[in-house]
């Protein structure tokens, strides 16, 4: 049975991926490239994905689809006038070094800060915003739910994506008063495939805002 299904949504929290086999539904998929759930339907019956469909009629889309397409289009885009800014809040030592090499094949297109606790966190916002924070859940002495209550009251964070990383359970992440809608949750161990496949479509989204904005002095 695949990890995700259509009702997936932000604020629920993700299986990780089992292998490269792994699909997602058109929702799953809209979210990942930042279009319409038609759009992707649209890119399904032009054949820019791989699709097919379930028993029940849902249509089902290979992650490793959605990824060759995605570093399609960020290989063959212009460099973005910016780098994307990712800041990862992660107190294990191993997985934030897992993390920053796999993320260090964005080369110049994607810049990482690293820090270990959620108070770090918060100073290095209060230097730059990022664009993605990727936080876990389960920190001390200030966790990842609180990290993420203070952004929304500290900053102007319209702009932020949230990914929070976890092992917590479904009713462990309730007690702590959930998610809100808005935040993206995947478990851990932290699949990778499906961490790519986000930072693709935000890469390739930050370069077409880049790419619309008209040069200084026309």
């Amino acid at each position: 049975m695949p990890a995700t299904t259509e009702s997936d949504s932000p604020g629920s929290c993700a299986a990780p991926a089992r292998d490269a086999a792994e699909v997602v539904g058109t929702k799953d998929a809209a979210e990942m490239l930042r279009v319409s759930v038609a759009t992707v339907q649209k890119m399904v019956e032009r054949g820019d994905l791989e699709a097919w469909r379930t028993e029940g009629g849902h249509r089902r889309i290979p992650l490793q689809s959605i990824l060759k397409f995605t570093r399609g289009r960020t290989t063959a885009a212009a460099p973005a006038r910016r780098p994307l800014r990712v800041l990862l809040v992660e107190p294990n030592a191993a997985t934030a070094r897992a993390v920053e090499k796999f993320l260090g094949e964005w080369g110049a297109a994607l810049e990482l800060v690293v820090v270990e606790s959620a108070t770090d966190a918060l100073v290095s916002m209060a230097r730059r915003m990022p664009d993605l924070l990727v936080t876990e859940l389960a920190m001390q002495p200030l966790d990842g739910f609180e990290l993420i209550k203070s952004v929304r009251r500290s900053f102007d964070a319209s702009g932020l994506r949230i990914l929070a990383t976890t092992a917590l359970s479904d009713a462990d992440i309730q007690a702590h008063g959930g998610l809100d809608r808005h935040v993206l949750c995947y478990r851990k161990p932290l699949a990778l495939q499906r961490l790519a496949g986000f930072v693709d479509a935000l890469v390739v989204g930050l370069e077409a805002s880049s790419g619309g904005a008209a040069p200084a002095g026309g």
